[in-house]
């Protein structure tokens, strides 16, 4: 429209009013700051009918100043939302000043206006509504039966009946309160669960007296329904407390008398933030919530007698069990403390000292389990904890636990105690919001350390402690002591063991990096001997080329200890990868002969073999292996008999196979050097370890072969093993698994 001309503009604008002005609907329109700019006729009528006597009175005036009936209500939450949020919401309201339902529409512009459209549907609201709610009331008083047949404390009876019954009569908010008897009878109430208030207002309310000139207490001591429908009623009706209840933005109000046998036990309320209309139907659901309610807790108080008496001994056995199930204690006494909820109190608690063999005041503690239905209660109490941590100078409670080893009993906490415990108002505040009845803290001890401490207290169930629950928590304590011992020690071992794992694993990684970064200057060297023999550089004497000769073979036998270092490396990490299959032991043998036999020969060693490894029937044994590894094992064993083996000495190269035992293969290598003293039989299959480590020894190595030949042998299947005799010479055994085709074929 920003192209018309004024005239033009001016055309539209008085067209769309007159389009707004002929709708039998309600149009409002505001802008950004709630001020009216627009009524519609339909939309004056209704404000004559609201009460305003001339409709221009409402141009250029807050609309929640003008039409105060919707301030801090839904209607004027959304309102501001749709226009927040710059998109439409529709929504239906009673208006009880003209006595219909409105469809609403509120409708938000780009240019930060809003516009409200507003429909009349009372007939269409009322024809589905009365059968809309008589089938879901209906439906709902089925599910409070059902649910309440499963609820066995106060706060679980009030979850049933505010999750069904609070819908059913479209509250807002509601709350469940039980009557507190003292010597002369019923003296106060306690509300024991809410929903939809605030936390600083349930505190408010949490204990008041019970007498009449409150909805609730009336409710109650006459045994009938209170009921307010609007701000009105409060201000004929309870004058002293009407202010509040328009402050708390509630119209209307609901006290139901819980009663079980002639006894009151407690009262339910509804709070609705506008106005409501208890018609015949409203009032019989109500008071049937309340019968439900009365049987169910009375239910609740005989299952709760019972199971007292009951379960100790059963309860006592599963948390044993829980308790052996893992060696994780922090997990295990988490289960253990819910299992104890609602068992052995509305809460549970478990601290565990951090280092029970340091003698230490104050102890430091760990909270490793806390426990209570409510997730707003936890994090009250968490709070209370944060801002006021134990007074280990105080001579009762946490304090006097651990400081004597002893459990202490609270059976009844009561107001004046609180008052006595409270550092300061606020302080007080929090712990009545915690709802305390009684509470019991038991030591864990094991071994004589005192290792924590186990909470358990009573709160909105109202339930209190005796002598033998003292006795019971002091078993599961004992219990729980012990298995955060047992696991304490057994993890204690296992760090140890981790960090030996953890060291290993360091110089493994630092020798793999070493040994990478020492070949690639052994390789040069290696290349540059290479080009010097040839005469690339020039012409070369016999002296020369002999002394180049040492120097490759000195480069050769240092990078084949560095591979050893490698392949050690890789064994420990898992990286080797091995290719099992058939493997004919006669060309394993023969390959390793052609690879050794010019070192054997230059040192004056006899090296005797088998011609070939055949069974009876002239056929190759065959084993299960890989084919480079055995190869690679061999060559160590043979190597390193003629390192220990004088000049003319021997070596030899036998297969075995036992009759009563075909399927194994015995590959042996046997030599008569110096030989192996006997406490070292096992040893020198470690990494690093030789025979003669002194500086002056003859052999050179890393002390590897043989850690090396082992593990590659255990990766297909078999084992290497050793017997000697000091001086008379060794014999290393490969056993290998046979093929057994091999034997049936024979």
């Amino acid at each position: 429209m920003s192209d018309l001309t004024p005239d033009a503009n001016q055309t539209v604008r008085a067209r769309t009013t007159a389009i707004l002005d002929s709708l039998a609907d309600m149009v409002v329109a505001c802008d950004s700051e709630w001020r009216c700019l627009y009524l519609n006729p339909a939309a004056q009528a209704a404000a004559r009918a609201l009460g305003l006597v001339h409709p221009d009175q409402t141009i250029g005036f807050v609309v929640w100043e003008t039409m105060s009936r919707l301030k801090s209500t839904r209607f004027e939450v959304d309102a501001r939302r749709a226009l927040a949020e710059a998109r439409i919401i529709e929504r239906e309201d009673y208006f009880t000043e003209i006595g219909k339902w409105l469809e609403n529409r509120l409708v938000p512009s780009a240019d930060g206006t809003i516009t409200m459209y507003s429909r009349d549907v009372t007939d269409r609201h009322r024809a589905l509504s009365v059968e809309r709610v008589a089938a879901d009331r209906a439906r709902r008083l089925l599910a409070v039966s059902t649910g309440l047949g499963e609820a066995i404390t106060p706060a679980q009876v009030a979850d049933v009946i505010f999750r069904e019954g609070m819908h059913a009569v479209g509250a807002d908010a509601g709350s469940l309160a039980l009557v507190r008897y003292g010597a002369s009878g019923p003296e106060e109430l306690e509300i024991v669960k809410t929903t939809g208030f605030s936390a600083p207002l349930v505190q408010r309310y949490r204990r008041f007296p019970l007498h009449a000139g409150r909805p609730l207490s009336d409710a109650i001591l006459t045994r009938s329904l209170c009921l307010l429908r609007n701000s009105v009623e409060w201000r004929e009706k309870y004058a002293q407390m009407a202010a509040e209840a328009g402050d708390l933005g509630y119209e209307a109000f609901a006290a139901v008398p819980v009663i079980s046998g002639g006894n009151a036990l407690g009262g339910l309320t509804f709070s609705f933030r506008e106005p409501m209309e208890f018609d015949e139907r409203t009032r019989t659901f109500l008071s049937t919530l309340g019968e439900q309610c009365g049987l169910a807790l009375a239910r609740a108080r005989a299952f709760e007698a019972e199971l007292r008496a009951r379960e100790s001994s059963a309860f006592l056995a599963e948390a044993s069990r829980l308790l052996a199930a893992s060696l994780e204690y922090e997990a295990t006494l988490k289960t253990v403390a819910e299992f104890a909820v609602p068992r052995l109190g509305d809460w549970c608690a478990v601290d565990i000292v951090r280092d029970p063999t340091r003698p230490k005041w104050p102890p430091e503690l760990d909270r490793v389990a806390i426990v209570h239905p409510d997730p707003d209660k936890l994090a009250l109490a968490a709070s209370v904890t944060e801002r006021y941590p134990t007074d280990w100078s105080a001579d009762a409670g946490m304090a006097s636990v651990y400081r004597e080893g002893k459990a202490t009993l609270v059976p009844l906490v009561t107001d004046a105690m609180l008052i006595a415990t409270a550092r300061d108002e606020k302080h007080l505040a929090l712990l009545r919001a915690l709802q305390f009845s009684a509470v019991i803290i038991v030591p864990l001890v094991a071994r004589g350390l005192r290792l924590g401490a186990l909470t358990l207290c009573m709160a909105e169930s109202g339930r209190s402690y005796e002598a033998a629950d003292v006795q019971l928590a002091e078993d599961l304590a004992q219990r729980a002591a012990m298995a955060v011992d047992n696991a304490r020690l057994l993890r204690d071992a296992e760090h140890a063991r981790r960090a030996a794992e953890v060291a290993n694993q360091a110089k493994m990684r630092f020798l793999a990096n070493m040994s990478h970064e020492l070949r690639t200057p052994l390789n040069a060297i290696a290349g540059h001997v290479q080009i010097l023999e040839m005469g690339l550089r020039g012409p070369v004497t016999e002296e020369q080329l002999e002394t180049l000769t040492r120097v490759g073979r000195a480069q050769r036998h240092l990078l084949g200890l560095i591979n050893d270092v490698l392949d050690v490396a890789k064994l420990e990490s898992g990286r080797v990868e091995y290719r099992i299959a058939e493997t004919a032991l006669d060309e394993i043998i023969a390959d390793a002969i052609a690879m050794i036999e010019e070192p054997f020969r230059l040192k004056g060693q006899q090296l005797v073999a088998p011609s070939l490894a055949v069974d009876a029937g002239g056929k190759p044994i065959r084993v299960w292996a890989d084919e480079d590894k055995l190869r690679q094992v061999l060559l160590n064993l043979l190597s390193n008999a003629g390192k220990f083996t004088a000049a003319g000495g021997r070596v030899c190269i036998e297969i075995d196979v036992q009759p009563d035992l075909p399927q194994v293969v015995h590959l042996r290598v046997s030599d008569d050097g110096v030989g192996i003293p006997p406490d070292m039989l096992e040893a020198i299959f470690d990494p690093f370890v030789q025979v003669d480590s002194s500086s002056t020894r003859s052999a050179e190595g890393t002390g590897l072969g043989l850690a090396i030949s082992r593990s590659l042998v255990a990766g297909f299947g078999g084992a290497l093993s050793a017997r000697s005799m000091e001086g008379s010479g060794s014999v290393f055994t490969v056993s290998l698994r046979r093929v057994m085709t091999d034997v049936a074929e024979g």
